[in-house]
């Protein structure tokens, strides 16, 4: 972990909290790797379903190894679209 916090201990909404803010939905991503990784997997109609799932799996084993995050767990569409447009 970059900074030696393992996010992973934070309750499931200070680590989605923490996804997006590193994503970067609202401002600049705080990391890049993992901001790109998502836009490919969500949101480029250019790759094929197979391709978007394997890039889906980079990302959960990139936010696990860096982060501590366990992306499957945590991830909500629901949430996301609260917080996004709140």
């Amino acid at each position: 972990m970059p900074d030696g916090y393992d996010y992973g201990e934070l309750d499931d909404q200070g680590q989605r909290d923490y996804l997006y803010e590193t994503i970067g939905f609202a401002d600049d991503p705080q990391d890049q790797y993992a901001h790109d990784l998502f836009w490919d997997a969500f949101y480029n109609d250019d790759l094929t379903i197979g391709d978007r799932m394997d890039i889906m799996d980079q990302l959960a084993d990139y936010l696990y190894d860096e982060y501590g995050i366990d992306f499957e767990a945590i991830w909500d569409w629901d949430d996301f679209r609260a917080w996004y447009d709140g």
